[in-house]
Parts: structure tokens; C-alpha cells; sequence
């Protein structure tokens, strides 16, 4: 009887078309996810522009009244992802303390307490000591 100490050539078709198989299938599942992942992606980065964008254009809403007195014309919400935006980009201000929205301090006579808008926080904020 002969020794064997190899595969025949059977045995490597058999293990080549198998990988040939597992290739075909693993492929295009491979592009569509990497597909989907690029799109989410995508969505990703625009929705994190719109958002600075849109926390920046509420910045500048933000009114200076002097004396250390800002206005934050925002609902509660809207107020307290402001407030931390603002905070971390003017890092000379230390924050003192906040009133709350016009409407419910003044619930009678607001306009005369109204700076543009019918809620708002003001905010008193001082000069860091170096």
C-alpha cells in the first residue's frame, strides 16, 4: 500500500469552492453594510453642523445689559444647553447667578419686564480674578 502525504486534487477543489462560496456571500453583505454605515455617517456630521449652527445663531440672541447682566431669550430646554455653550466659550465670566423666565416672575405686568421676548432667564455673570 502506498503512503499518502498529500491532498488530492479533489480535496483542493472541494476546499476552494467552498471559500469561493463563503466569499460570495460575505461580499456584498460587506458592501451594503459598509454602505450603510458611510450614509449614517453622513447624516452624522450634517446633523452635528445644523446643530453648532443653530447653537450659534441662538448665541447671538443672547443680549449684554451691561453691569455683568445677560438676557437668554430661550425656554427652560433651550436655557440650559445655551448657558453651558456660553459658558465654555467666554471662560473669562464666572457665572454668579440666574433668575428665572420673565412670565412666571412677573405673571401680571411682564412687558414692562420683557426684553423681546415673553420667557427669558437673566443671567449675572462677573469678571474672573486672575
Amino acid at each position: 500500500m502506498k503512503d499518502k502525504l498529500g491532498f488530492t486534487l479533489v480535496e483542493y477543489m472541494i476546499v476552494v469552492s467552498i471559500i469561493g462560496l463563503l466569499a460570495a456571500l460575505a461580499i456584498p453583505a460587506i458592501v451594503k453594510a459598509r454602505a450603510v454605515s458611510e450614509a449614517k455617517t453622513k447624516v452624522l456630521v450634517i446633523t452635528t453642523e445644523q446643530k453648532k449652527q443653530l447653537t450659534s445663531n441662538k448665541l447671538e440672541q443672547v443680549r449684554y445689559y451691561g453691569n455683568g447682566v445677560y438676557y437668554f431669550p430661550f425656554t427652560d430646554d433651550e436655557y440650559r444647553e445655551i448657558l453651558s455653550t456660553f459658558i465654555g466659550s467666554h471662560t473669562n465670566l464666572e457665572f454668579i447667578s440666574a433668575e428665572g423666565d420673565v412670565v412666571s416672575k412677573y405673571p401680571d405686568n411682564y412687558s414692562n419686564y420683557n426684553y423681546g421676548a415673553t420667557v427669558g432667564h437673566t443671567v449675572y455673570f462677573r469678571e474672573k480674578k486672575q
